[in-house]
């Protein structure tokens, strides 16, 4: 289903995630202060969106956001539009009749705007700081999306830091 195996799965993870907890919040109301003052911790502590190659930093960006957070301030600006498409995606999971399914459909349409983010470092303060990406075919079905020719400049992706709720 997924050329990048490990990307699907971490963006399904993510997305599951958050569906899950917001039924939990409207389930428990009484969890959600305690649940967001712990959100917040969590987000401090986790690595700033700026210092990471793009398409890590757009994974990151979506894992703060699954916890509430706000990581535009911190985005990149190439990857600031294909973040805020996904988060629009991912806040369809917070609602209350939102299933499985609507995971696993949210994860193939992120899993789109991510396959196209190259893995390369970008500065804001740099003249080329626009975004690096593969050529955008918004009718390409996943399987197509090996095909696609990596930039040589791609750094080697890594899969960002787990989400750590117990000290």
């Amino acid at each position: 289903m997924f050329p990048e195996r490990e990307l699907g799965i971490l963006i399904f993870d993510c997305l599951e995630d958050t569906r899950v907890d917001a039924q939990m919040l409207a389930r428990y109301r009484g969890v959600a202060a305690a649940y967001r003052r712990l959100s917040k911790q969590v987000i401090a502590e986790r690595p700033r969106l700026g210092v990471l190659p793009l398409r890590e930093a757009f994974l990151e960006g979506l894992v703060q956001a699954s916890l509430g957070g706000d990581p535009f301030r911190q985005a990149p600006m190439g990857i600031q539009t294909d973040l805020r498409r996904a988060i629009d995606i991912l806040s369809r999971l917070e609602t209350p009749i939102a299933s499985v399914e609507d995971s696993a459909e949210a994860a193939l349409r992120i899993y789109q705007i991510a396959s196209r983010l190259l893995n390369t470092l970008t500065y804001e303060d740099d003249h080329h700081s626009k975004r690096r990406c593969q050529p955008r075919d918004d009718d390409k079905t996943p399987e197509k999306m090996d095909d696609l020719v990596r930039d040589p400049d791609e750094i080697s992706f890594s899969l960002p830091q787990e989400v750590e709720f117990l000290r």
